[in-house]
């Protein structure tokens, strides 16, 4: 919150007691959880920076201590200090769930230590008894570890770690062929909550957008493992299509929590609408061959079918999306939302044979979606959602010029047009911009 905001909400705070809308202990919370006013928001970012970057330095120099004298040490004394360091991470945790959980820079260098320090005992006590396992086996075993973390303490930099820690052991397992998936996906789904939660209850932050981002990072990443290690043409275009959509449907929606996580969840999610919709738009290797079933060696396994599940979820929250913003008269951000139904029409399609008309449904999707967002930006004279408009349609006539048997000639004349269209547009919105505000 900024300084005039925050200003304006301590000069209503004796009021509000006053009138009876408010209780004393009521006001007192809010004084605490925004600080004191000649602190605003950036004071407190750059306490817990600096005490999260203290804190780094003294793990890192405990952590060059021991590894100076650890050849000297014996096995017990080196499985006690890993699991001291646990021990300490869990009792300064213990610290901040009691008394300091109304304390941003308590509760997140504690989440971070705990976090690390499970890590760090895990491969120490491993190192030390020589015990077998490889990199998958212990991404698993320090995720569900710190799983808890997130929820005991709120911190949000917990919450991002065990999504990267997701996200690493997806990637770890591509290729090994196993039953992880199962285990991946119920992982993925159980941090939601608690990113959902931070939506609404701290919307307006910026860390909250980066557990946002986060989550949604882990689950495309889960899906789109799956589905390209089952070499599932269909799942992964019904996957994509619905995951993306839905995201961007949901950071658009009139009725979300508002905050910074919707403009920073929004754009990645257009983003990755339009490059999946480009490569879709071509009527060959996207969709043919394309069969109902994953061509593995061990077929259909759970994970494939958690991936159907989730893509099905998926597309359902983007319809649902889009129909709110075309029923709220947003025809742009509708039109974007609707990029799961798109791809699912087109794997139905392609099961049918009929690849065409599966690519052309997506060129007509980009078509409509980026003038439609060209026309809201230009009544509304936004410049970011005329330019995406126009970088959509900018896009999609660059890959059908190279597409075909244009000659360069006709392909340069066509590049001119659209970069002189970019021009006169930013040009016509700034100059209108400035006439408004004049």
């Amino acid at each position: 919150m900024n300084r005039k905001a925050l200003a304006w909400l301590y000069a209503e705070l004796p009021i509000l007691v006053r009138d009876g809308v408010l209780s004393p202990e009521g006001a007192e919370a809010l004084r605490r959880r925004y600080g004191p006013l000649d602190d605003p928001g950036g004071g407190r970012v750059l306490r817990i920076v600096l005490a999260a970057f203290g804190a780094l330095l003294v793990g890192g120099g405990i952590l060059l201590i021991l590894a100076h004298n650890w050849e000297d040490l014996s096995r017990p004394l080196r499985a006690g200090l890993a699991i001291g360091l646990l021990l300490a991470a869990q009792g300064l945790g213990l610290h901040t769930f009691l008394r300091r959980r109304d304390q941003p820079a308590w509760v997140e260098v504690s989440g971070a230590f705990w976090l690390t320090s499970v890590g760090a005992c895990i491969a120490l006590v491993s190192q030390t008894y020589h015990l077998e396992s490889d990199l998958e086996s212990f991404y698993r075993v320090w995720m569900w570890l710190v799983l808890p973390v997130p929820y005991l303490l709120g911190s949000r930099v917990a919450a991002i770690g065990f999504f990267a820690l997701v996200v690493a052991r997806s990637f770890e397992w591509h290729g090994w062929r196993s039953d992880l998936p199962v285990d991946l996906w119920l992982s993925a789904m159980l941090g939601l909550p608690f990113a959902w939660n931070e939506v609404r209850r701290r919307g307006s932050e910026w860390a909250t957008a980066l557990v946002v981002l986060a989550a949604a990072a882990a689950l495309a990443v889960v899906g789109l493992t799956v589905s390209f290690e089952d070499r599932w043409k269909a799942m992964t275009i019904l996957f994509s299509t619905a995951l993306f959509a839905a995201l961007y449907g949901i950071a658009s929606v009139p009725g979300a929590p508002p905050g910074p996580w919707r403009g920073r969840l929004r754009g990645p999610a257009w983003l990755a609408l339009i490059v999946t919709g480009l490569v879709l738009s071509f009527d060959g290797s996207p969709w043919s061959p394309i069969e109902p079933l994953p061509r593995g060696a061990d077929g259909v396994g759970p994970g494939s079918w958690l991936t159907g599940v989730a893509a099905v979820a998926w597309l359902a929250v983007a319809s649902l999306a889009a129909l709110r913003l075309l029923r709220d008269r947003l025809p742009a951000d509708g039109a974007w939302a609707c990029g799961g139904l798109v791809g699912a029409s087109g794997v139905t399609l392609a099961l049918a044979g009929h690849d065409v008309a599966a690519a052309a449904l997506v060129n007509v999707w980009l078509l409509a979606a980026g003038s439609l967002a060209l026309r809201s930006g230009l009544r509304r004279g936004s410049l970011g959602e005329a330019n995406r408009g126009l970088f959509a349609l900018a896009a999609l006539a660059a890959v059908r010029f190279f597409d075909t048997d244009l000659g360069f000639l006709v392909r340069g004349v066509g590049f001119v047009v659209l970069g002189l269209a970019f021009l006169g547009t930013n040009l016509w919105l700034l100059r209108r911009g400035r006439e408004g505000r004049s």
